[in-house]
């Protein structure tokens, strides 16, 4: 036929931005899996180390000992 010759023609003149089109919606494709794999495994780490190691969110010094304190 005509026309699927005149498409491979076409391919086949514009093979390498085809190439790089590929490569580079691969690479796209490879970043984003990696980084939302990647914080998915931070955000998890994070609420667990969160959960397991009660930290205080504030530490107090005074300069005199506190007297009156009630029970």
């Amino acid at each position: 036929m005509v026309l699927s010759k005149r498409i491979k023609r076409v391919i086949k003149s514009n093979k390498g931005s085809y190439i790089g089109c590929t490569l580079l919606v691969l690479l796209s494709c490879i970043l984003f899996s990696s980084f939302n794999i990647a914080f998915r495994n931070i955000d998890k780490n994070f609420k667990e180390f969160v959960k397991d190691y009660n930290i205080d969110s504030a530490k107090f010094m005074v300069n005199k000992p506190i007297e009156n304190i009630k029970n």
